[in-house]
């Protein structure tokens, strides 16, 4: 009883209130939101956040295809920003008389999305310049804006059931991530779009009908289950293939290789997986012919043809990665990356009698296993064994010791769902390097088939880092590494160095090693680039003689090298201090929110009560989108680690962490009136040490469980990432019923737009931070934000109560 006084009080000082200040509207009294209708509303908003996670992942797939891999991360801020402005568009609207009409808009929002899901497709599959970022990311935004409308609609107009509401959006969402994996793995990207497009026009018949149009409501499902039919049956269509060759591309090798007719490239098969879209080209003709993988359009993978003859074994050993195999033990090796099977052709060829091949994109396999006539059958022999998974991961969990441990060229354009930082990998870090190091037998070495100087540059310092990390003097560290290229032009001139050989070892080289290197180098018609007191190229002449320490060369490198690490693993990125395109989106999406924020407090300015009140609610939204952002992030990057398969590490944690978000939604309906701005400070807190504690004792028992089974490392991830989201999940809901009971349900599209154009920034801005100074400074970031919302929700709560009380003295 004492609860329900104390809303009808509320009810009554918001009715006083709107006396003196128009603006400012009682609560509206609860609609029956109950039985049918509450089924029915739970499971359309479940419908549409669950397309909205799912197409954010496809449209990874779809960017990955035809942009620059640095864009792809592109598509998590452009779902963000597309919600975002939902709710400043539905802000502007007029409110809706009653539920029925307010049924009736979200079933027009919602058909609406299912067709800009098709149109946008449509676009991808049809628009020829695969240069232009803007065009795709334009097509890309309208389905997120019509879903944010229809959720921010959801929210203001059953502001009351907001923790119900909450509750099904992240459920959804949370669904969303792991049914993305299954429809991109059985059905791929255009067609789960189209599938999803069915699913929306499901939720908008059951939102008319729900409004009374119900003989619209059945021409609208009968649509959504007529195409759901269709994309089911028909997944194979030629309707939902991309033709790679109708696109103009000069930042995708394959597609600049399709539009050019004298190289006579031909597509021989494609697959196309949540992973990426894996394309096998035959390019050239006759005995000059090449089998090549492209890996999203990038990445190419030779796949050497090996009909078991002189010729085609002359042609395979003339490649640099057979130096190795010259001198030294070479019994049993690891190769991380194979790709198209040849360097596993070079370990058959080179005499090793162990070879085990991990890759992780699963479909390059499957392509090495398909075209076996072509290659010899290379992962047939009974000395290979091929695994599919991350290879740092695989390393850090097997007990087996290696004389080799290879890795050639291992950088990949599949870029990952979360992000921009997914794109990057563990592979070349400084806690990787130690890792090899600790996983060979006596006399074994750390192979490395790098692109460039700057690659050749980045890897030897995190090769130094490495070893100095074991204690090692920085002039002895140089005695372990070795370098040898193809062309001796590098000796004189850096920039013609090209796919260079970068052997390390745990042991200084002695001279007579050092020679014995050379002698072979030479012997195979190799290039010296750097042998410790025989061959020292000018480029690292200094660190050798310990004439300039390792920070001073990194300084003064034109390029970004500084050694990687584990907590930013970014080995690709050589730009200071951030990629050019980094900056101008950081800076975009900051204005946007800055943007938005001015034009929530300018809406906000009518009514004394909101006038008073408006900032410190504007801050407590806005730290809760970029704490959410800013802790999501890092989480699943780590996951990422932990359980070695990306896509299904993506998967668990986005899920884990979100159904926790949605339980916490769910059960902040717990917390009564009267103490609403307690439990959002409270609840925000709580996030906040959460986030501290995950920060720095999550990654010790991720990794104590790295020996442990997948299902035993999925089950531990979840565990972690679940106390997580729940904690996550409380603040959001709260807020949003607290504008209810104070009359303000008109604040609530302002409120979502400002928390997801606040995560948008905060998704770029998490990354950004990554580079600089790792994933652990931006979680770090998170965690401070959530204690600011903490004191925020007590100070708005003060100052409401203040104007609450002035106005009863009027």
């Amino acid at each position: 009883m004492g609860g329900v006084k104390v809303l009808d009080l509320e009810t009554h000082l918001a009715g006083v209130q709107a006396e003196a200040d128009p603006e400012v509207r009682p609560p509206d009294r609860p609609e029956p939101l109950v039985g049918l209708r509450r089924r029915a509303l739970l499971t359309a908003v479940f419908a549409v956040s669950l397309s909205v996670l799912t197409f954010e992942i496809a449209l990874t797939r779809l960017f990955a295809a035809v942009l620059a891999y640095h864009f792809v991360f592109v598509a998590v801020s452009i779902g963000l920003l597309g919600l975002g402005l939902g709710g400043v568009l539905l802000a502007w609207l007029p409110r809706e008389e009653d539920g029925a009409a307010a049924f009736r808009r979200m079933g027009l929002f919602a058909f609406g999305e299912a067709l800009a899901l098709i149109g946008s497709l449509v676009f991808f599959l049809r628009y020829p310049d695969a240069d232009r970022l803007l065009p795709f990311a334009l097509a890309a935004l309208p389905p997120f804006l019509l879903a944010g409308l229809f959720l921010a609609l959801a929210f203001r107009r059953f502001a009351a059931a907001g923790s119900r509401v909450y509750f099904a959006d992240l459920l959804g969402a949370a669904t969303g991530s792991l049914v993305a994996v299954l429809l991109l793995e059985a059905l791929g990207p255009p067609a789960t779009v189209l599938l999803l497009a069915g699913v929306v026009f499901l939720g908008a018949s059951a939102c008319a009908a729900l409004g009374g149009r119900r003989p619209v409501a059945g021409v609208v499902g009968a649509l959504g289950i007529l195409l759901l039919a269709l994309t089911v049956g028909r997944s194979d269509s030629p309707w939902f293939q991309m033709e790679l060759a109708a696109k103009r591309s000069t930042s995708k090798h394959l597609l600049t290789l399709l539009a050019t007719p004298d190289l006579r490239a031909r597509q021989l098969s494609t697959s196309w997986d949540s992973y990426a879209r894996t394309d096998v080209v035959d390019l050239g003709d006759g005995e000059a012919a090449k089998r090549v993988i492209f890996t999203d359009g990038g990445g190419a993978a030779v796949m050497p043809k090996f009909r078991k003859t002189i010729r085609d074994a002359e042609r395979v050993i003339a490649d640099v990665g057979i130096l190795p195999y010259f001198w030294g033990p070479k019994d049993r090796v690891l190769i991380i990356g194979p790709g198209g099977g040849q360097d596993v052709l070079l370990a058959l060829l080179g005499g090793a009698r162990e070879i085990t091949a991990v890759e992780v994109n699963p479909a390059a396999v499957r392509a090495v296993e398909r075209f076996a006539d072509y290659n010899g059958g290379l992962y047939r022999y009974r000395n290979v064994r091929v695994a599919v998974g991350e290879g740092r991961n695989y390393v850090r969990r097997t007990q087996e010791r290696y004389d080799l441990i290879y890795l050639p060229l291992v950088v990949t354009q599949a870029a990952e769902t979360v992000g921009y930082s997914l794109v990057e990998n563990y592979v070349f870090t400084v806690e990787a390097f130690q890792d090899y190091l600790a996983h060979l037998r006596p006399g074994g070495r750390l192979v490395i088939k790098a692109h460039d100087i700057k690659d050749l540059a980045r890897a030897f310092v995190t090769a130094l880092a490495a070893l100095q990390g074991k204690g090692r003097d920085p002039v002895e560290a140089t005695r372990q590494l070795l370098v040898f290229q193809r062309d001796p032009g590098a000796l004189r001139d850096p920039s013609r160095v090209m796919y260079p050989l970068l052997v390390l070892r745990d042991t200084p080289y002695s001279r007579i090693e050092a020679e014995e290197a050379f002698t072979q180098g030479v012997a195979a018609g190799l290039a010296p680039l750097f042998v410790p007191g025989v061959s020292e190229f000018p480029v690292f002449r200094g660190l050798a003689r310990g004439e300039e320490s390792l920070q001073s060369f990194v300084d003064a490198f034109p390029a970004q090298i500084s050694p990687t690490t584990d907590d930013s693993p970014f080995f690709y990125e050589y730009i200071r201090p951030l990629p050019g395109h980094l900056l101008w989106l950081l800076g975009g999406v900051a204005v946007l929110a800055l943007l938005v924020v001015g034009l929530a407090s300018i809406a906000g300015r009518r009514g004394a009560r909101w006038r008073r009140a408006r900032w410190s609610t504007l801050a407590y939204f806005a730290a809760l989108g970029g704490a959410f952002m800013l802790v999501e992030i890092p989480v699943l990057q780590r996951s990422i680690f932990a359980l070695g398969y990306p896509t299904l590490a993506f998967s668990v944690g986005l899920f884990a962490l979100l159904t926790g978000a949605g339980i916490g939604s769910y059960v902040s309906a717990w917390v009564d009136e009267v103490h609403l701005e307690r439990g959002m400070a409270l609840a925000s807190l709580l996030a906040g040490v959460l986030a501290a504690v995950w920060l720095f004792g999550a990654p010790l028992i991720l990794e104590g469980g790295l020996e442990a089974n997948l299902l035993v490392r999925s089950l531990l991830a979840m565990g972690l990432l679940f106390p997580l989201g729940l904690a996550m999940g409380i603040p959001f809901p709260l807020g949003i019923r607290l504008l209810k009971r104070q009359g303000r349900e008109a604040a609530v599209p302002w409120m979502w737009a400002v928390n997801g154009v606040v995560s948008v920034a905060a998704s770029v801005g998490a990354v950004a931070v990554a580079i600089l100074g790792g994933f652990s400074w931006a979680m770090a970031m998170g965690a401070i934000l959530y204690l600011v919302a903490g004191g925020l929700a007590r100070l708005g709560s003060q100052e409401v109560t203040c104007s609450a009380g002035l106005g009863t003295q009027a």
